[in-house]
């Protein structure tokens, strides 16, 4: 029984290819198969450094976040603030039209435990506000801190270096003693 299945196998095998001669005679046909992609519209946001400080420094916290802090916050004879700025650099690409958008949650540098910008603790300040400079794509944007959002636009996908300048004035106060914070935060919008 072995032997017999064996030699129906090769006789199966050999009608088969027998009969490609003759399917080899008829006309080809083709198809044809399109392969496609689609890449969606998108910002990525490298890790954030710090340059050129005068009277501030630069810790970083993680790949999305930084401290900026003063090396000396007030003048200790006055009780005034003392200038202070650095250069924050944010490599960012968008492979589509795009904005930025850079805001202060306080409007400037606040004291923890202050009600407003606006009051004072017995004649002593409690708020100062500092300016932006932002660049972009060969154009520089001026804004003070407690103007509101500072939104940076293109209409064009672009790969390169933002920079923040933060800069804080001299002579304002004196200040009321405490911890002085805000958060500036930068979001990176693709165009939908």
């Amino acid at each position: 029984m072995r032997i017999r299945a064996l030699r129906f196998a090769a006789v199966a095998v050999g009608l088969t290819l027998g009969a490609s001669p003759v399917l080899a005679q008829q006309a080809s046909t083709n198809r044809q198969l399109q392969v496609i992609g689609t890449a969606p519209t998108g910002c990525l946001m490298g890790a954030l450094s710090a340059a050129n400080p005068a009277n501030m420094t630069f810790a970083v916290g993680s790949t999305s976040s930084g401290t900026v802090g003063f090396a000396q916050f007030v003048e200790l004879n006055s009780l005034r603030t003392l200038p202070g700025s650095i250069d924050l650099v944010l490599p960012i690409t968008c492979n589509a039209a795009h904005r930025i958008e850079v805001r202060s949650a306080n409007g400037g540098l606040l004291r923890a435990g202050a009600a407003s910008p606006t009051t004072t603790l017995g004649g002593f300040g409690q708020f100062v506000a500092y300016s932006y400079r932002a660049a972009w794509l060969g154009q520089t944007y001026d804004q003070a801190s407690n103007a509101g959002l500072l939104t940076v636009a293109s209409d064009q996908a672009a790969k390169g270096d933002f920079g923040l300048r933060v800069s804080s004035p001299a002579g304002t106060g004196p200040l009321a003693a405490g911890q002085y914070a805000d958060t500036i935060t930068i979001d990176v919008f693709a165009a939908n």
